[in-house]
């Protein structure tokens, strides 16, 4: 045993040991490097995965629509981002959010902008609030409100 510790701590060695361990330990950084650009989530997913989070947990609340763009109409300009902006208030504080709705096309068609919303919200951070999602949406559409006000007509008219 001791002459193998001689032969490591023998100069020579000292320099090809000390040669290695730093290729290791620079083999093992880039790999970890590597490993976390690999999982790294793009803006987009984290996006999706916020809205998901939010419909499955967050609280809802009333609010209204402050803005939004003309989707029937093509005013957005090539590439830029459709928004919602709505408001609401939650303890006497009032919230005002926008949400991008870019990707959720198909969920926002018809809404209503004249009507209430609802709104979900994390409890814990209040300004964390979505009016849409790819699982729910807030929006009223002109549809189901012409449906609630044909029944509501049917019912009250006797």
């Amino acid at each position: 045993m001791s002459e193998t510790l001689e032969k490591i701590l023998h100069p020579q060695n000292r320099e090809e040991f000390g040669a290695i361990a730093g290729g290791i330990t620079a083999a093992v950084t880039l790999l970890w490097y590597i490993i976390r650009l690999l999982r790294r989530v793009s803006p987009e997913e984290m996006e999706r995965r916020r809205r998901v989070a939010l419909a499955a947990t967050g609280r809802i609340i009333d609010g209204v629509i402050v803005d939004a763009p003309l989707y029937h109409q093509e005013e957005l300009a090539e590439g830029a981002p459709a928004l919602i902006a709505f408001r609401y208030r939650i303890a006497g504080v009032v919230y005002e959010c926008s949400q991008d709705v870019t990707t959720l096309q198909t969920e926002i068609e018809d809404f209503r902008i004249d009507l209430p919303v609802s709104i979900k919200y994390d409890p814990r951070n209040p300004a964390n609030s979505i009016v849409v999602a790819e699982s729910w949406s807030g929006l009223r559409t002109g549809v189901d409100t012409l449906r609630q006000a044909g029944r509501a007509g049917t019912s009250t008219s006797l």
